[in-house]
């Protein structure tokens, strides 16, 4: 069966590597994205505050909006109309 052996030298491979990692000739663990990699970040971390502060407005305005549609068709419901849908 096809899959078996498939599995089996996943499974090994993962045990097993066939490759040696690539040698390096700096520290890999010391490498910095640098001022670069902070702009970089910066930047989307202000796209994303931006991004929420205009969602969150918003769905404020989407609420209010609805509330006071909710109180001027119970308006005209005391009054005795009958409340268009528009």
């Amino acid at each position: 069966m096809f899959l078996p052996g498939v599995f089996r030298a996943v499974a090994l491979d993962r045990v097993l590597p066939l490759e040696t990692p690539p040698e390096y000739d700096f520290d890999p663990v010391s490498v910095t994205p640098g001022i670069v990699g902070f702009a970089f970040i910066a930047l989307l971390v202000l796209i994303v505050i931006v991004l929420c502060v205009f969602f969150v407005r918003t769905l404020r305005r989407i609420n209010y909006r609805a509330q006071v549609q909710e109180q001027i068709v119970q308006e005209l419901t005391a009054q005795g109309t009958k409340p268009s849908d528009s």
